[in-house]
């Protein structure tokens, strides 16, 4: 099984941490009702994708292998990022 290193990135208005080695917690305030996040390999290609409707969203990493991934934010013009890792 998986661990998550449990490290957290904070950019502006954006927390991400782990709750468990199988989630990851989003902590943005969305400014538009059509802010969306990216979960991305750091190679570019989007691995995960969904909407940020409140304060918390949580976002199943289970499928995700051990790596560096970084976490976008796209809220109208405004784009926030976080990298974090998945650790052995």
């Amino acid at each position: 099984m998986n661990t998550i290193s449990h490290t957290s990135a904070v950019q502006r208005s954006l927390e991400v941490s782990f709750e468990t080695n199988q989630t990851l917690t989003v902590m943005y305030k969305p400014l538009t009702d059509r802010a969306l996040f990216d979960l991305c390999d750091l190679n570019g290609r989007i691995l995960v994708t969904g909407e940020i409707k409140q304060e918390r969203t949580k976002v199943d990493v289970t499928d995700l292998y051990p790596d560096q991934y970084i976490l976008l934010i796209l809220d109208g013009d405004k784009v926030c990022s976080a990298k974090f890792s998945i650790d052995d």
